[in-house]
């Protein structure tokens, strides 16, 4: 027998109620394939370049306690020239053409590549800037160029002016400051803001030995900064000051990323990879991490982002974004019309409600059964 709330309700509200069920059930879904597909434990896939037999590698990763274990190195293209390496909205790989001045677009799946003029005479590390349109590229160091992406497209010299006219690298914090460097790889650096509106550099620390790459941490808002032998981190709202150095001898630190989860990881160019657990402290030089050195393979050069612009996977994160507020969109609005919120009458209570008979006999005085005379 038919539920009678159930009889009670229209057509319209019975599809409502099972839209907005649909909606509640694709929502878990989707919140767990999300979960799933962005490794909510500490694993991963890390991106990377080697400058002789120069191309681009990726190796999967876990870590056991502070421990990084990694998995086969797979080869994903051989390419003519590789330095620097991040990826496109869309998931197209990008690769620094050293001095040939070009960057690569890469198909992750099939190793095939175009070669795209930076409109620079080098091309070594990468930056995506946050809204992920406009991707930078400058020497070793060198002119600083810009390329728009999706696709990535011929790019065009920045002519820089202020403290430093020829950079290295870019870098932008949680709020789209952009800072930049000045170092190469083996040596010190400078290290500032850059105003890319005017187009202006102004320097904050001089010759440091982490002068050459960047990276941005959401979990402790801090940038790494890389080089030499040094890696250190810097408060970006008071850029000036260093919170934490930490040296490691016989290395040549190129650039590095975090996960996001507590964890930086820096290339070596003699091939290790320097893994640093700070999950317990958030600064770089404090005796509780768990710091690890590993020989990941020979002629290292860089490394692609895990998090942020710039990191592989980041549309497919986006787009569950935007499908799961399209559910929640749908399912409130079906919830709405079950509720009948959506209508501007007052609802009819069902047939079978008490409450209904005696409002109609209210709202209709002649309806109401009185005693009859015989006659």
């Amino acid at each position: 027998m038919a539920d009678p709330v159930e009889r009670g309700r229209s057509p319209r509200q019975r599809v409502a109620r099972g839209v907005a069920l649909a909606c509640a059930i694709g929502l878990v879904v989707l919140g767990g394939v999300t979960l799933a597909t962005r490794g909510g434990g500490a694993s991963g896939e890390l991106y990377f370049t080697t400058y002789t037999h120069t191309a681009l590698y990726k190796v999967g990763y876990r870590f056991d306690g502070g421990t990084p274990r990694f998995g086969q190195q797979v080869l994903v293209a051989k390419l003519p020239a590789a330095d620097g390496v991040g990826f496109e909205p869309d998931g197209t790989a990008m690769v620094g053409g050293q001095s040939t001045g070009a960057v690569l677009a890469v198909d992750l799946g099939s190793g095939s590549f175009t070669s795209v003029p930076s409109g620079c005479p080098g091309s070594f590390l990468l930056a995506l800037d946050p809204p992920g349109d406009t991707v930078y590229t400058a020497g070793n160091p060198g002119p600083l160029c810009e390329l728009r992406t999706d696709p990535l497209r011929p790019g065009a010299p920045v002519v820089l002016r202020g403290d430093d006219v020829t950079i290295t690298g870019v870098a932008f914090d949680g709020s789209g400051q952009a800072f930049y460097t000045t170092g190469q790889s083996d040596g010190p650096g400078n290290f500032g803001t850059l105003d890319l509106a005017t187009a202006t550099t102004s320097r904050v620390l001089t010759q440091i030995a982490a002068g050459h790459g960047m990276a941005y941490d959401r979990v402790t808002g801090t940038l790494y900064l890389f080089g030499g032998q040094t890696i250190m981190q810097v408060d970006p709202a008071h850029p000036q000051q260093v919170l934490s150095t930490m040296t490691i001898p016989g290395l040549q630190i190129d650039q590095g990323t975090t996960d996001g989860k507590g964890h930086l990881f820096a290339a070596s160019n003699s091939g290790q990879l320097v893994v640093v657990d700070d999950q317990a402290s958030g600064r770089l030089g404090d005796p509780r991490n768990t710091v690890s050195v590993l020989t990941l393979r020979p002629y290292l050069d860089d490394i692609a982002p895990l998090t942020g612009p710039g990191a592989a996977g980041t549309t497919a994160h986006a787009g569950a974004l935007i499908a799961a507020a399209a559910l929640a969109v749908i399912g409130l609005g079906a919830l709405w019309v079950f509720l009948g919120l959506g209508s501007g009458r007052r609802q009819r209570l069902p047939s079978w409600d008490r409450r209904r008979m005696e409002e109609e006999q209210r709202s209709h005085p002649a309806r109401q059964r009185s005693p009859t005379t015989r006659r």
